[in-house]
């Protein structure tokens, strides 16, 4: 898996993202099948204290309750520009359906959620889950009673996010805007896009199976200690780096998803690189920026 350079750091309101799954993807037509997980971001720890972090889990894939999904492929030519920029606030009845697992309305765009962790942090499981009494997102730890706090072990990562049913190929909109909060436990938090080019053919990307996949243009903000502050954010598709494509334009022809990866955070000087506790990401308001 491709290694991807980290993006610069923008925290606050108002600033401009798999071993293991939670729930249901469906990607257009197609065998019904449920979807086998795939593998997230790879993750190692150089030498003198620096570290060196592989992004970009696999997300978009499916496993637990809300049906099943395919393996057919997304099609971006033409795509689908979602008339309303508003895409979901997790709400029951109305933006959220327990009983398909999908977020979103049928007169603008669908998807599902999911969860998934590196190999370091497998017997920690990551889940999603909606929260319907509050109306959020939940990504954390499986957990008897629901998501509840994760542990991400040193040089590793976990996350989750939100797939598309169809790929989105648009020109009305300039970036996307979600209001996060919860814990991050020391942990540094990335956006990312998932695009086409680097989601991997079995969850119906465009990436070749055994290809260097999911290095996602992403943006961190989010920096450890500090903790995600439960206001609004906005992230242009301008303000993404690294991954592929790296141009606005581009990145808002080819999206698939939005992802959120917590990761170990980058130690200062010589210091040793340390894990997270206690996580548990919400997410809520998510929309498009016109």
């Amino acid at each position: 898996m491709a290694k991807q350079t980290l993006g610069s750091v923008f925290v606050g309101v108002g600033v401009t993202l798999a071993a293991t799954l939670a729930v249901v993807m469906g990607c257009g037509s197609g065998s019904g099948a449920t979807r086998p997980g795939a593998t997230g971001g790879t993750t190692g720890t150089g030498t003198g204290g620096t570290t060196t972090t592989g992004t970009g889990g696999a997300g978009g894939t499916s496993a637990g309750t809300g049906g099943t999904s395919s393996t057919a492929t997304l099609s971006c030519t033409p795509g689908f520009s979602p008339p309303d920029a508003s895409l979901t606030n997790f709400t029951s009845g109305m933006d959220w359906s327990g009983v398909s697992g999908k977020w979103g309305t049928s007169t603008n765009l669908l998807g599902s959620i999911y969860a998934y962790n590196g190999s370091k942090s497998g017997t920690s499981t990551f889940k999603a889950a909606v929260d319907t009494t509050n109306g959020v997102l939940d990504i954390g730890a499986t957990a008897s009673t629901g998501v509840t706090g994760g542990m991400i072990a040193a040089g590793d990562y976990a996350g989750g996010g939100l797939s598309f049913s169809q790929c989105v190929n648009t020109t009305a909109y300039s970036g996307v805007t979600f209001t996060l909060g919860g814990t991050a436990g020391g942990c540094d938090v990335y956006f990312q896009a998932q695009t086409f080019e680097e989601q991997g053919a079995s969850n119906g990307g465009g990436c070749p199976s055994g290809g260097s996949c999911y290095s996602f243009p992403q943006l961190k903000v989010v920096s450890g200690p500090a903790e995600p502050t439960g206001q609004p954010i906005t992230v242009h598709f301008s303000d993404l780096m690294g991954g592929a494509p790296d141009a606005a334009a581009a990145i808002a022809m080819q999206l698939v998803g939005l992802q959120f990866q917590l990761q170990s955070s980058t130690p200062v000087a010589d210091a040793a690189q340390t894990g997270c506790s206690g996580v548990t990401l919400t997410i809520d308001n998510v929309a498009f920026v016109p």
